[in-house]
């Protein structure tokens, strides 16, 4: 993108009634993001300066604060912006994640050079053709491998974020690191006065792939022939089709006293939610790097899981993983028998890895060392700049 157009974009962005626009379309969500914001624990105060931070994220120019960003990795801005306030053009560094909308990050980038300003990626895998097809994620991979390969830094999400970028994205010279994803383990805790008698199942997260919830499913009812007390609970967004098969086959197998839908969640109650359960079912193929494991394992639950994608660096010993083939051209999640297989291992040592599963996530997932992480890039990449 030329000087001028990234200019013109950003001019159009920047605007007071392109601001204005964005603020009214992001106003909805902002109370529940400025209170998850709230509730984080903040570091103690720099010596120096406050450092400022241009977050390209969906809602840009707003600050994240301002933007529906509340959950999955929107998240991530309401952290940061806690300790680094947002700002563009005059800012420290620009932090960018690699789901922001490549025209957006494009123009920013092109002026962040202009300037001098040193840029932070965050990369959190690339478009599997599995998941989008193999045109459209030709077209996706390009347009983020140049974003990719401008940056100064970049933050990998997992091991398997930045082998896979390397396959997709084209293998990067410059310095990085491996930062996983974090968690507030303060407000992600275990509440043992919340979970009931019985084991309860828990699949949360969204639910947009076709194969996940049908494999849910399955996994249940085989895992409750070995399991007679268990239940399930799903909650996130299901479409309307998948949830209407999800409730046909419900009353099909008479299941109305064991499943319960609980629908999409708010992050504000999500503490209150997983502690309902004893154990975490993930069953989604080739995850880079999911939050909502760690947000499982902070509050206590042992997770089965589709051992692919970044899933077993974060879990470790904190539940089972059931391994299986890595295809890049369409998703191969383990067979419902050997994830029943894996329920009913860790509901049969819940305690002990439930155990695991809190000190894990306490020990490697922490937000607070998260945050010193990247103060410390943000600095040392300011104090580089280019006059």
């Amino acid at each position: 993108m030329s000087a001028i157009s990234s200019m013109s974009v950003l001019r159009r962005l920047l605007s007071p009634v392109g601001r204005r626009l964005w603020e009214w379309r992001c106003r909805r969500n902002a109370a529940a993001a400025v209170r998850q914001a709230q509730r984080l624990r903040r570091l103690p105060a720099a010596v120096d300066r406050p450092l400022r931070v241009a977050y390209v994220h969906p809602g840009f120019p707003a600050a994240p604060s301002q933007a529906p960003c509340a959950g999955g990795g929107g998240v991530k801005y309401l952290w940061l912006e806690e300790r680094f306030p947002h700002g563009f053009p005059e800012c420290d560094a620009v932090y960018a994640v690699s789901s922001a909308r490549h025209e957006r990050a494009a123009a920013v980038f092109a002026e962040a050079k202009r300037r001098g300003i040193p840029i932070v990626w965050n990369q959190d895998g690339a478009y599997f053709p599995h998941s989008y097809g193999a045109a459209a994620a030709e077209r996706g991979n390009r347009a983020m491998g140049e974003l990719l390969h401008a940056a100064d830094y970049v933050l990998y999400q997992s091991e398997f974020a930045r082998s896979s970028s390397h396959r997709f994205l084209g293998a990067r010279n410059g310095p990085g690191e491996i930062l996983y994803n974090a968690v507030d383990t303060a407000f992600y805790r275990p509440m043992e006065e919340r979970r009931g008698p019985g084991t309860v199942l828990l699949a949360a997260g969204s639910h947009d792939d076709a194969y996940r919830l049908p494999l849910v499913m399955d996994v249940f009812q085989l895992a409750r022939q070995r399991v007679p007390d268990l239940r399930l609970l799903i909650a996130g967004r299901i479409g309307a089709e998948p949830l209407a098969e999800v409730r046909r086959r419900i009353e099909r197998e008479r299941w109305r006293d064991v499943v319960e839908i609980a629908g999409p969640y708010a992050p504000a109650t999500t503490p209150q939610l997983f502690n309902r359960a004893h154990v975490f079912l993930h069953a989604k193929y080739s995850d880079v790097c999911p939050s909502v494991v760690l947000e499982a394992m902070a509050c206590g639950l042992p997770v089965a899981f589709s051992a692919t994608g970044g899933t077993p660096e974060l879990v470790g010993d904190a539940g089972v993983g059931v391994p299986t083939e890595q295809d890049w051209d369409r998703p191969r999640p383990p067979p419902a028998e050997a994830l029943a297989d894996a329920v009913v291992r860790v509901a049969a040592a819940r305690d002990e890895f439930s155990r695991r599963a809190r000190s894990r996530a306490v020990e490697h997932f922490d937000i607070q060392p998260w945050l010193a992480r990247h103060e410390a890039v943000f600095r040392e990449w300011a104090e580089r700049r280019t006059p």
